[in-house]
């Protein structure tokens, strides 16, 4: 399931780049404005809509509950509006600021970004989908602070849990100490008061002889 899922989500990436590309460059082979606008719109309207069939089906397939079109749609609407916006913008970004960059370290640096900026994108749609269909909450901090949080929370929990298994430990061991003299004495009480009725009758046949 992973690994077809994995496949799945390959190939759509795969169309969606050559949606968003192919437009660019059928503009040169096309004659007038008009024409040429009409192929960048199409060129547009296709890679979002790949984009849209992208981030649905990750938001309704990777989960590990039980998802409806009712509550992921809106989060990838979202998602894949933003990530075209990102992919018209992130050819400018690179010539403008990663233009000292060239070869194969340049290429690895700009494949790095792009799936940074890809990850976030996903992140926001999901947190779209879990704040208004599901009711959480979005995260009070950035996400790596937020997992560093309930880590911690989560080993004081277990620390606090073992103190209190420790502290209970050492009270079962003081109430067996306290009931063990206690035990004692009540055995002790007990042969003494055996032993009287044992040597009584004995006194006793004494005195009559």
């Amino acid at each position: 399931m992973a690994l077809g899922t994995l496949f799945l989500l390959i190939i759509v990436i795969i169309l969606m780049l050559i949606a968003s590309s192919v437009p660019s460059a059928l503009i040169n082979s096309v004659s007038g404005g008009g024409a040429q606008f009409g192929v960048f719109l199409a060129g547009i309207i296709i890679s979002l809509a790949i984009a849209f069939i992208l981030f649905e089906l990750i938001y309704w397939l990777i989960p590990n509950k039980k998802m409806s079109w009712k509550t992921t749609w809106c989060g990838a609407l979202v998602a894949s509006i933003t990530l075209e916006i990102f992919i018209i913008l992130f050819p400018l970004y690179v010539r403008q600021f990663m233009g000292n960059y060239a070869g194969q370290i340049g290429f690895a640096v700009i494949l790095i970004l792009f799936f940074y900026y890809f990850a976030i994108i996903l992140i926001i749609g999901a947190q779209i989908n879990a704040y208004y269909f599901e009711q959480y909450p979005p995260y009070p901090d950035a996400l790596g602070t937020y997992l560093s949080k309930i880590n911690d929370e989560q080993n004081q929990e277990n620390n606090n849990d073992s103190l209190h298994n420790d502290n209970k430990e050492q009270n079962v061991s003081i109430t067996n100490d306290d009931e063990q003299p206690n035990r004692t004495g009540w055995i002790r009480k007990l042969w003494c008061c055996t032993r009287q009725h044992t040597i009584a009758p004995e006194s006793l046949q004494d005195n009559i002889v």
